[in-house]
C-alpha cells in the first residue's frame, strides 16, 4: 500500500509508557508480542518499519500506530505515540513537543537515558550528571536543543573510557526531536 508522506522527514516509534515517569525518550521498548493482539494488525505494524527499525511518518503509518494503541489499550497496557525527528521544525497538529533526546549507535539507545537514568554512581557519569541535569524537563529531555548539542559534544569529547561503546551506546550519534 503507498503511503503518503507529510513532506519532511521524521522517524516514528510506539512506545509503551515505562516504569520510569521521569523518562519519555528513544530508549523505551515496548514489546507488544506478548499481549493478545489482533494478528493482522501486528502484520500491518511490521509491514510500515524500515531497515533501521524506525517508521517514516506518513497518514498511512499514522493509522497503523494508531490501531495498535487501541489494541493495547485494550489489554490493560499504558502506551503512548512518541514522534521523533532530526528537526522540531515541523511537527504534525496531534503531537506536541516533549524535549530533545540524544541516540547512539543504535536508533534505539539514548546516551541521556543510559548516563541519567540506568548507570551506576561512577566519577565519570556523577560529572555528567553535575553539569547536565540542571537543563532536564519533566520528560527526562533537554528543551534546548543547544544543551543536547553540548551534553553529545562533551560525551565524544570525554569519552577516555570507552565507556558503553557499541552494544552499550553510550556514543551519542543524532539528536532527536521528541514530540
Amino acid at each position: 500500500m503507498a503511503t503518503e508522506n507529510f513532506g519532511w522527514l521524521m522517524e516514528m516509534k510506539l512506545l509503551l509508557s515505562n516504569n520510569n515517569e521521569k523518562y519519555t525518550g528513544v530508549q523505551d521498548i515496548f514489546n507488544f508480542l506478548e499481549l493478545d493482539i489482533n494478528k493482522d494488525i501486528i502484520n500491518e505494524y511490521f509491514s510500515i518499519l524500515n531497515n533501521d527499525g524506525g517508521i517514516p511518518f506518513s497518514k498511512y503509518s499514522l493509522s497503523v500506530l494508531k490501531k495498535m494503541e487501541t489494541e493495547i489499550t485494550e489489554c490493560g497496557a499504558s502506551v503512548t505515540i512518541l514522534a521523533l525527528a532530526e528537526s522540531s521544525e515541523s511537527q504534525p497538529d496531534s503531537f506536541h513537543f516533549l524535549g530533545f533526546d540524544v541516540s547512539g549507535d543504535s536508533f534505539f539507545h539514548s546516551p541521556l537515558f543510559r548516563t541519567f537514568f540506568e548507570t551506576p554512581e561512577s566519577t565519570y557519569f556523577n560529572a555528567i550528571r553535575e553539569r547536565f541535569s540542571k537543563h532536564l524537563n519533566k520528560k527526562g529531555l533537554f528543551s534546548d536543543i543547544s544543551i543536547a548539542t553540548e551534553f553529545t559534544q562533551y560525551i565524544r569529547e570525554n569519552n577516555s573510557e570507552n565507556v558503553f561503546e557499541s552494544d552499550g551506546n553510550i556514543r551519542p550519534i543524532a539528536i532527536y526531536s521528541i514530540t
